[in-house]
């Protein structure tokens, strides 16, 4: 079985001049990117169901040069745990989306975040709010990334504050600050909540020279990246624990291959047959038979069968601000070392 071939999933694309969220695409949009996220960026279903809930009108996703020169493009998403205990997240990035506003300068497009389901859907229903288009393009790098620092942003010219926080009850603001520190003064402020991050503002132009561009298609067709299907499974443990505001874990499948994947709230490693396959920035993704990519915020039960993929996009060969070295994860013979003393065995077997 191979999920991400079947005809069913992948639709035809949209003309330029018809690229917009609504309730006709947003199935097909949040199922591929969830598998485009590797493991982050919220799930397919439950981001599915609160777009249903919210019911946001249609909103036009529009490229950036599309927008007017002085057009003032802000991003906001969340930052905590995959299994975060926050209700009604989209309110709380509504509320630092208008905390930027007030403090600083209006809103005329919203570019996401990261690429994930819940980032498309909090980028609708905001986008919805304030009446104004979604920018097709993402500050991560059309993918979900676990710390701030990581996004491809980080290697460009484009200054992330100021920045306005806000977990709904509390506000924090930082007038300068650069990937790392934003990272550790957000990261602090978590207890076991999400605070939403407002702010990167910047024109069209300098977006342009910053981040790649295209994360609509690439959801409905991934047109543009390399895919690599490594194996499929039963899922036989699933191992997971808090590490200062990251979700961090092992998955085990068993089939022909034994694949092992180590995640900290993003996939981010992968052995088959004890191995190394791939790592970050890699796009490691774990997707079930309806074609929707595995989440860990919501891991599978043992049993289930799921295949994994290892997507790549050029852009990435780069960048050096997203890998094993920047998120202090080593690897020895026998096990997996996350930052601030996790640690995970590596159970997979070598073939060698």
């Amino acid at each position: 079985m191979d999920a991400l071939s079947q005809e069913s999933n992948l639709p035809e694309p949209r003309s330029d001049t018809d690229r917009s969220i609504d309730s006709d695409n947003i199935d097909r949009l949040l199922r591929g990117a969830s598998v485009l996220a590797g493991g982050g960026g919220g799930t397919y279903r439950g981001s599915l169901e609160n777009y249903r809930s919210l019911d946001p009108r249609k909103v036009e996703v529009v490229g950036l040069e599309s927008l007017p020169t002085n057009s003032n493009i802000v991003t906001v998403f969340g930052v905590g745990p995959a299994d975060h205990e926050t209700r009604n997240p989209v309110e709380i990035a509504l509320e630092a989306v208008e905390a930027y506003e007030s403090q600083y300068a209006e809103v005329d497009a919203i570019i996401p975040g990261e690429l994930g389901p819940s980032l498309i859907v909090e980028a609708a229903a905001i986008a919805d709010a304030l009446g104004v288009p979604i920018v097709d393009a993402d500050v991560a790098g059309m993918r979900a990334v676990p710390s701030i620092h990581n996004e491809i942003l980080e290697v460009s010219d484009i200054s992330r504050a100021p920045v306005v926080a806000t977990n709904g009850r509390q506000l924090s603001v930082l007038e300068e600050a650069d990937g790392r520190h934003m990272e550790r003064h957000v990261r602090q402020l978590t207890d076991g909540d999400l605070w939403y991050v407002a702010g990167y503002a910047d024109t069209p132009a300098s977006y342009v020279d910053a981040v790649p561009q295209g994360w609509f298609d690439e959801c409905m067709r991934f047109n543009s990246c390399q895919v690599t299907r490594i194996g499929d499974g039963v899922v036989e443990s699933v191992d997971t624990r808090q590490s200062r505001g990251h979700t961090v874990g092992r998955l085990l499948l068993q089939g022909e291959r034994e694949i092992e994947v180590f995640f900290q709230n993003e996939n981010l490693l992968l052995l088959a047959d004890g191995q190394r396959v791939a790592s970050a920035p890699d796009t490691i993704s774990l997707v079930d038979n309806t074609g929707a990519g595995i989440s860990s915020a919501n891991p599978p039960e043992n049993g289930e069968h799921l295949e994994a993929y290892v997507i790549r996009h050029d852009f990435w060969n780069d960048a050096d601000c997203f890998n094993l070295e920047t998120q202090k994860i080593t690897v020895t013979d026998g096990a997996v070392r996350f930052p601030h003393g996790a640690q995970l065995d590596i159970k997979s077997r070598s073939s060698e």
